[in-house]
C-alpha cells in the first residue's frame, strides 16, 4: 500500500470543510490554492478503490460520485487531491459524500521525502496511521524535470536502487543487492516478470515508455506476501498515466514533446491527446525515438555500436459504468529495433550482436464494483494479455556463421481482489492471482558463405508452459498512533518443457509466505517502524531449461532446482520537522537455496561452441545487510536540499564468497531552487570503489577483475515555464566529463552532454 508518511507543517495540504461552500449536484470538492485563495483548475481528485480520476473545472470543482455506504464506512477510505507543483492532500470519503462541497486547500509542495506517496499496486489504499515500510516514488513531473532517458534511468536518484546497464538499451535495477528475476516488476499492476525473465541483468524494464509513465513506485525489501513470487529484493510498480473525468461538460486536451541531446545521442518526439467527459475518459499517445551511439566521458570516446531506434504507443480508457461500477483498460506497444550489445562487440569478438527487435505488447481490463457489504466492500477483476518477443542476432568476427534466436512469451493473467472492513479499525485485502505462460522458441544457423541454413533448438524448448496460482490475504489495523499490517500468501507454480535432448522437464514448487509490519508514532516528531517478511521465487523456464549463449558463456539445463527463499528483517525511524525530514533504516535479508551460475559440462566437455559451459545450481545460504539514510531540508525560502546514502554487503554463508553484483556504497545530493516559473537544481551522484567480487563477477567480461573504480558525476537541471502549456527543460549531464562505469555494467556512463526538451500543451 502507498500513502503519505511525513506530514510537514506548511508544506503539506491543509484541509477544512466549509458550510458556506457551493452545493454540488452530488458529492464533490472545491480545490483552492492555499497561498492565493484562488481556485485550482485541472487539479486531480482520485478515488483509488474505484480507479476514478476527476479533474477540477475553472472554479476548482470536482464531482465525485459512486461513494456507497459500504465504501464510506471503510477504514482508510480516502480521496487523494493533487495538482502539479502542490503538496498532496487526503480527505476522508465520508466528508466528500456530504451534500456540500468539501474545501481543500493545497499548499505549494516543498519539503518531502520520497516516501511521501505510497500507493498499492492495485487498490491505492492506505492506513490512517504511519506507514510501516520503506517505499520510494518518482512521478511524471520529476521524470520530465530531470529529463531521464528511459524508465530504468528514472530510478537513479532513489535510495536503495542502483541501475546497472549491460547495454545502452538496457537498464536493470538492483534493489538491496538483488536484481533480475529476484526483483518483481509490475506495469499497471500486471506482472512484467514472466517465465523467461532472466537471471541477473536484463533489459525488460526499458521496454516501458518513460513518456507514458504517471509514477513509479519502489517497495524495498521482501514483497512476496503483497505481490507474489520473485519479490525477494523488492517490487517496482510502473503506473501509466490514467485518463480523467471532467467535473462538468467535456474537455479535450493534448501535448507534444520534443527532446534532443548533444552529439546526436537522442532525438525523441511524443504526441498525446486526451478526452474527459462526465462518464468516459480516454488518453493515448505515440512516441518515436532515435538514440545515437553513446559518447562516454573523458578519453573513452564513442562506444559503437550502442544506438538504436524505438517506437511506442499507449492508450487508456476509464468508464464510469454506474455510480458503483468502473471499468478501466489499457494498451501498450513498444518496438525497439537493432539494439546492440556493445560489450559483446568490443570485448568478446563479435562482429554483430543485436536485439533485432525487442517488442512488448500489453492489453488489460479491470472492472471494479462497490458492494453493500462490510465483507466485500469493493471487488475488482483484472484480465490481462502480454506478449514479449525477442530476436537475438549474432555473428563472430571472422566467421561466416550467422545465428538468429527468437523467443515469444504469451502471458495470460487473471486477478480477482476484494476489500473488506469487518471492524472499525481493520481493513482486509484478499484475492486470487493466476498467470499462464506459453513459450515459443527457435534458432536458425545460417552459413553466409554457402547460404545453407538449419533449424536448431531454441534457447528454450519450443512449446514450454508455466503456470502459477496464488491465494492471499493482507490485513491492516490502524488506530491512533499505531499501524500494524500482516498477511499470508499461498503459491502453487509449475514449469514444463519437452526437451528432445534432455527429456521431459517438469517441476511444481509451492510455498506459503507470511509477513508482519508495524509503525508507531512515538511523538516528538518520531515514527518508529519495523518489518519482518518472507519471500519466495519459484524456478522459471529460463532457470531450468536454458540451452545456449548468455553474457559470458553458454548454459545448459538445470532441471533439479528448488525455489529460492528469503526472510527480510528491517527497522527504522523517521523524524519530521517543519524545515527538516530524516528517514533511516537498517535491514538484513537471509537467503536459502540461492540460485547462481556455476561452471559445468556438456557431454563431459567444459567448452561448447567455443565458450565455457555453465549451469544453474542452488548454491546454499547467503545474506545481505545494509542501511539507507535519506534527508530533505528547507535551506531558505525557495531553496531546499536533499540527500541519501545507501550501503549493501552480501556474502554466501558456506564459502564466504561475496554475493554477485552487490553495489558499493553510493549516494546522492542536490540543491534545488524553486521559483514561480524557474525550477533549477544542481545534483551530485556517486559511488565508492567496489572490489569485493564473486567468482562469477571475475568471469564476467563486463567487470574489471580488479574492481569497479569509484566515480562521481555532477548535473545541472533547469525547467522554465513560459506559460502553463509551454515548458522548457534543459539538463547538463556529467559536467566535468568524468569517465565512469556503474558496477556490473557493459557500457560506460555518458560523458558531458546537454539535453533540451520542449513541451507544448497540457499533460
Amino acid at each position: 500500500m502507498i500513502r503519505p508518511t511525513l506530514l510537514v507543517t506548511g508544506l503539506t495540504a491543509t484541509l477544512a470543510v466549509s458550510a458556506a461552500a457551493q452545493t454540488l449536484n452530488g458529492p464533490g470538492i472545491r480545490v483552492i490554492d492555499g497561498s492565493t485563495g484562488l481556485p485550482l483548475h485541472d487539479a486531480r481528485a482520485t478515488l483509488p478503490v474505484q480507479g476514478i480520476v476527476t479533474v477540477t473545472d475553472a472554479q476548482g470543482f470536482a464531482r465525485l460520485e459512486g461513494l456507497s455506504d459500504a465504501l464510506l464506512s471503510q477504514p482508510g477510505c480516502m480521496v487523494r487531491v493533487s495538482a502539479e507543483g502542490y503538496g498532496e492532500a487526503r480527505i476522508a470519503c465520508h466528508v466528500v459524500a456530504q451534500p456540500e462541497a468539501a474545501m481543500v486547500h493545497l499548499a505549494p509542495e516543498r519539503l518531502r521525502l520520497s516516501e511521501r506517496v505510497i500507493v498499492s499496486a492495485r487498490f491505492d489504499q492506505a492506513p490512517e496511521g504511519p506507514l510501516p515500510r520503506t517505499i520510494s516514488v518518482v512521478d511524471a513531473a520529476e521524470i520530465e524535470r530531470t529529463a531521464r532517458r528511459t524508465t530504468p534511468e528514472a530510478l537513479e536518484d532513489l535510495p536503495g536502487v542502483f541501475v546497472q546497464k549491460t547495454n545502452h538499451g538496457g537498464g536493470s535495477p538492483i534493489i538491496r543487492g538483488l536484481m533480475g528475476n529476484q526483483v518483481l516488476v509490475l506495469v499497471d499492476g500486471i506482472r512484467l516478470n514472466n517465465s523467461t525473465f532472466r537471471y541477473g541483468p536484463n533489459q525488460y524494464l526499458s521496454t516501458v515508455d518513460a513518456f507514458g509513465v504517471d509514477r513509479i513506485e519502489v517497495v524495498r525489501g521482501s514483497g512476496s506476501v503483497q505481490f507474489g513470487s520473485d519479490a525477494l529484493g523488492g517490487v517496482i510498480n510502473v503506473v501509466t498515466r490514467p485518463p480523467e473525468l471532467a467535473a462538468a461538460g467535456q474537455r479535450i486536451s493534448g501535448a507534444a514533446v520534443a527532446r534532443a541531446v548533444t552529439d546526436g545521442m537522442e532525438q525523441s518526439a511524443r504526441g498525446e491527446a486526451a478526452y474527459a467527459g462526465s462518464r468516459v475518459g480516454l488518453r493515448g499517445g505515440v512516441t518515436v525515438r532515435r538514440f545515437g551511439d553513446l559518447h562516454a566521458g573523458g578519453t573513452l570516446g564513442v562506444e559503437a555500436p550502442s544506438g538504436y531506434d524505438e517506437v511506442a504507443g499507449d492508450a487508456r480508457l476509464m468508464w464510469r459504468v454506474s455510480t458503483r461500477g468502473t471499468f478501466n483498460a489499457g494498451w501498450q506497444h513498444v518496438h525497439q529495433a537493432d539494439v546492440p550489445r556493445f560489450d559483446q562487440v568490443r570485448q568478446r569478438g563479435f562482429a554483430l550482436w543485436n536485439f533485432a527487435p525487442q517488442v512488448r505488447q500489453l492489453a488489460w481490463g479491470r472492472y471494479t464494483q462497490g458492494l453493500p457489504s462490510k465483507w466485500v466492500q469493493t471487488a475488482s477483476v483484472t484480465g490481462s494479455w502480454q506478449r514479449s518477443f525477442e530476436r537475438r542476432e549474432r555473428q563472430a568476427r571472422g566467421s561466416s556463421l550467422f545465428v538468429a534466436e527468437e523467443d515469444t512469451v504469451d502471458s495470460l493473467g487473471l486477478l480477482a481482489e476484494g476489500q473488506a472492513a469487518p471492524l472499525k479499525h481493520l481493513s482486509v485485502r484478499y484475492g486470487l492471482d493466476v498467470y499462464r505462460d506459453h513459450i515459443g522458441s527457435r534458432r536458425e544457423d545460417r552459413e553466409l558463405s554457402s547460404g545453407v541454413w538449419r533449424a536448431r533448438r531454441g534457447l528454450y524448448p519450443d512449446g514450454s508452459t508455466a503456470r502459477s496460482a496464488e491465494l492471499f490475504a493482507i490485513a491492516t489495523w490502524s488506530a491512533g498512533r499505531l499501524t500494524l499490517d500482516g498477511g499470508a500468501r499461498r503459491t502453487w507454480s509449475s514449469a514444463r518443457a519437452a526437451d528432445p535432448t534432455f527429456g521431459e522437464i517438469s517441476i511444481g514448487p509451492s510455498a506459503t509466505t507470511v509477513s508482519i509490519a508495524g509503525a508507531w508514532d512515538a511523538g516528538a516528531r518520531f515514527t518508529l517502524f519495523g518489518v519482518a517478511g518472507q519471500a519466495f521465487r519459484a524456478p522459471n523456464i529460463d532457470d531450468v531449461s536454458t540451452l545456449g549463449a548468455f553474457d559470458f558463456g553458454v548454459e545448459v539445463p538445470s532441471p533439479d532446482l528448488v525455489p529460492e527463499r528469503a526472510v527480510t528483517v528491517e527497522s527504522g525511524v523517521r523524524w519530521t520537522h517543519p524545515r527538516l525530514a530524516v528517514s533511516t533504516s537498517v535491514w538484513r535479508t537471509s537467503l536459502a537455496d540461492l540460485i547462481d551460475r556455476v561452471r559445468g559440462t556438456y557431454d563431459d566437455l567444459e567448452f561448447w561452441e567455443g565458450q565455457r559451459v555453465y549451469r544453474r545450481a542452488n548454491v546454499g545460504d547467503a545474506y545481505l545487510r545494509g542501511f539507507e539514510v535519506e534527508t530533505r531540508a528547507v535551506v531558505r525560502d525557495r531553496l531546499e536540499a536533499s540527500a541519501f546514502v545507501a550501503y549493501a554487503y552480501g556474502e554466501q554463508t558456506a564459502t564466504g564468497q561475496p554475493m554477485r553484483r552487490v553495489p558499493p556504497l553510493n549516494g546522492f545530493f542536490s540543491l534545488r531552487w524553486r521559483g514561480q516559473r524557474l525550477d533549477a537544481e544542481a545534483a551530485w551522484r556517486g559511488a565508492a570503489r567496489q572490489d569485493r567480487l564473486a567468482s562469477g563477477d571475475r568471469d564476467d567480461h563486463r567487470m574489471n577483475p580488479s574492481g569497479t573504480p569509484a566515480w562521481t558525476v555532477v548535473e545541472l537541471r533547469g525547467a522554465y515555464s513560459f506559460r502553463p502549456a509551454l515548458l522548457l527543460v534543459v539538463r547538463g549531464g556529467n559536467l566535468f566529463d568524468q569517465p565512469y562505469r556503474v558496477h556490473g555494467s557493459g557500457v560506460d556512463g555518458m560523458g558531458r552532454h546537454v539535453s533540451v526538451s520542449l513541451r507544448v500543451g497540457s499533460r
